[in-house]
């Protein structure tokens, strides 16, 4: 399926089980309409594209241009009888208009018994409070870095570039695609051919200038570059010894071994004290850029903007992370590296979520390793471990067909619920953990 797999397999996911209004927050339209054409082709639906300028475009090229006013294309989709797909870019403009809100709410309840689905694609979420039970809202994921990675291989093909003209190797590649992490696919591509006509090179600082330009247009983060060194940091050498043992978590070799990479610290104490100049270094030592969250341009004035920004700010914070790569070497190492630092720290406790696949408790042997692994685990100092004993086939299963699994209880952190009754992204969350097998 292609680029974003993830978020493809969760629209194709609400397809299937009859969600008739899909609101897709992405800046990606094409990349986001490919999946989709890709969906709708495997299951034989037809796939109509509507904007404000052209009006609807249905399968086959036609376009109804009559059908340019955001009430009309709602009419022309409830009275259609096509198995289709209808896809509505940059509909949130109209979502503030008390008829469209309506007319929604009237094409939500009538599309549940029929084949069509209106899918919202934007870059802004903005759902009004009285769609907020009808609309399935996804998040659609930015490239990764085999996706990068593709790219790159799609550029130097194009261009017929040679070992002595800039193909990259195997390892510039992988460390091109990591410092373009956070992009979107137009703007790596862009960025990449930049990069070849200023350097007739991929140039890894070009991809992090124009990160930078990225980060900055957000307008709730930003980028400072791993500058600072520990050695302009006073005292504090206990934390200067911590950082510098957690640092080697970013190598390819800790990735390689399982280690995920460090989740963070806090820093407390009065103005003055180093706090800044510290993370600063610490982000020179780990290689990485510094992204800083400015809590005042968070806050919004509108009711739901700050959600948000937060939710922006997340977004490409955890996209640019150095790798998406984690617990590849199974819940062992994922211990090991747990036990690293000292749990009786933490007065509340430290929540360990693990997802086992349902064949460990199939056979006896399983059982006992299970055991031996989380006795293991206490008497090397954790302190809490939360197993979900499931596959991913039950948990999509259970998204596609709720009221098949109303009685499924999973483990989120600190409490338990009823799979079906979480949100989207709760559900999506859990089903992306590991499956772990000993």
């Amino acid at each position: 399926m292609g680029y974003g797999k993830e978020s493809a397999k969760t629209i194709e996911t609400l397809i299937r089980a009859r969600y008739p209004l899909v609101y897709v927050v992405s800046f990606e339209e094409g990349r986001v309409s490919r999946n989709l054409k890709a969906i709708t082709d495997a299951r034989g639906k037809q796939l109509a594209s509507w904007t404000i300028t052209s009006g609807l475009e249905l399968e086959g090229g036609a376009v109804l241009a009559e059908m340019k006013d955001p009430i009309k294309v709602l009419d022309y989709i409830l009275q259609s009888s096509a198995n289709g797909l209808f896809v509505l870019l940059d509909y949130h403009h109209y979502l503030n208009d008390p008829v469209v809100v309506r007319r929604l709410r009237d094409a939500a309840h009538a599309l549940k018994l029929t084949h069509k689905n209106i899918v919202f694609v934007s870059p802004v979420l903005r759902v009004p409070l009285e769609l907020e039970k009808e609309i399935a809202v996804i998040d659609y994921e930015l490239p990764d870095k085999n996706e990068l990675q593709d790219i790159i291989d799609r550029i130097t093909g194009s261009l017929e570039l040679s070992a002595e003209t800039g193909v990259p190797s195997a390892e510039k590649r992988s460390k091109i695609a990591e410092a373009a992490l956070g992009l979107t696919a137009e703007e790596a591509e862009n960025v990449f051919a930049k990069s070849l006509v200023q350097k007739g090179m991929f140039d890894i600082s070009i991809v992090l200038s124009e990160k930078e330009q990225i980060i900055r247009k957000s307008g709730v983060l930003e980028y400072y570059p791993a500058r600072e060194s520990m050695k302009g940091v006073g005292g504090l050498e206990e934390l200067k010894k911590w950082l510098a043992k957690r640092g080697k978590a970013f190598t390819p070799q800790a990735r390689a071994f399982g280690l995920p990479e460090p989740r963070g610290i806090l820093l407390l104490g009065i103005p003055g004290c180093g706090k800044s100049l510290t993370a600063k270094a610490a982000g020179a030592l780990f290689d990485v850029p510094l992204l800083r969250l400015d809590m005042g341009k968070l806050m919004g004035k509108y009711v739901g903007e700050s959600e948000e920004n937060m939710r922006k700010a997340i977004r490409l914070a955890d996209a640019i992370s150095p790798s998406q790569s984690r617990d590849t070497n199974g819940p062992t190492a994922i211990f090991t590296s747990s036990c690293c630092f000292d749990h009786t720290n933490f007065s509340c406790g430290i929540a360990l979520n693990l997802r086992m696949h349902p064949s460990v408790l199939s056979r006896e042997d399983g059982v006992v390793k299970l055991r031996d692994m989380t006795k293991a685990y206490f008497e090397n100092g954790g302190m809490e471990v939360q197993y979900n004993v499931i596959d991913t086939e039950t948990l999509r299963a259970a998204q596609a067909k709720p009221t098949e699994y109303r009685d499924l209880v999973v483990r989120i952190a600190g409490y338990s619920a009823y799979f079906v009754e979480l949100g989207l992204d709760l559900q999506n969350d859990i089903i992306s953990r590991n499956e772990n097998k000993i």
